[in-house]
């Protein structure tokens, strides 16, 4: 199918996929520390004196939104595609988006994020 599916906002197929537990759990903390950095994002923008400082915090606030959706998708069992412009931004250097990090084995290692 060159065009992908119709309706998609994308124009791409989405995949879908079963979550082991362990996976779902992740995702659920994931999830919990999206809406906090959301909630905390959103107030730091209103207490901000600066509107420079309220436009930085309105658009990370903005980008955790984006994170809460794909995460949602990923509860969900639906695989998010990429948009070309993602893919590329998420794979140069110095683009500004964190290295890859590497998968532990361990089952009790949590993934921490902090707003």
């Amino acid at each position: 199918m060159a065009g992908g599916a119709p309706g998609h906002p994308m124009g791409e197929v989405m995949k879908t996929m079963k979550l082991t537990q362990k996976e779902s759990m992740l995702l659920q903390d994931l999830k919990t520390s999206e809406e906090i950095c959301i909630e905390k994002y959103g107030q730091y923008a209103q207490k901000a004196e600066d509107q420079a400082l309220a436009d930085l915090f309105l658009t990370i606030r903005s980008k955790e939104e984006e994170h809460l959706k794909t995460i949602n998708s990923l509860m969900e069992g639906t695989v998010p595609m990429m948009s070309r412009s993602q893919s590329q931004q998420n794979s140069q250097p110095g683009s500004g988006q964190p290295a890859e990090k590497s998968h532990s084995k361990n089952p009790t290692a949590r993934t921490t994020n902090t707003c």
